[in-house]
C-alpha cells in the first residue's frame, strides 16, 4: 500500500471516529467531576477560559473531527519540512 493511500485511509477513519463515534460519548461527569462532588468541592471549579470559544464541550462532533484535521495538518507539515515523508 503507498504511504498516500494509506494517509487517506488513516484520515478517513479518524473523521468517521471523531466525527459519529463521539456522539455516543458519555453525558456523565468524568473521573474528576465525580472525585470532586464525592469529597464536597465541586462547587470551588470556576468558568474555563474557552467557555466561549467555538469547540466548547464538543458540538456534534465537530470538535473531534477538527482536531483530526488539525493533527492531520501537523504532522504532514512537520514530516514534509524535516524530509522523513518517504513516497512509495
Amino acid at each position: 500500500m503507498s504511504s498516500r493511500r494509506f494517509l487517506v485511509a488513516a484520515l478517513a477513519l479518524s473523521l468517521l471516529l471523531a466525527g459519529v463515534v463521539s456522539a455516543y460519548a458519555s453525558g456523565h461527569p468524568d473521573g474528576l467531576e465525580r472525585v470532586a462532588r464525592a469529597h464536597g468541592f465541586a462547587h470551588t471549579a470556576g468558568t474555563s477560559v474557552t467557555a466561549g470559544s467555538p469547540m466548547a464541550d464538543y458540538p456534534g462532533g465537530w470538535a473531534g473531527i477538527a482536531g483530526c484535521v488539525l493533527v492531520f495538518v501537523l504532522v504532514v507539515g512537520v514530516t514534509r519540512v524535516t524530509g522523513r515523508f518517504t513516497r512509495s
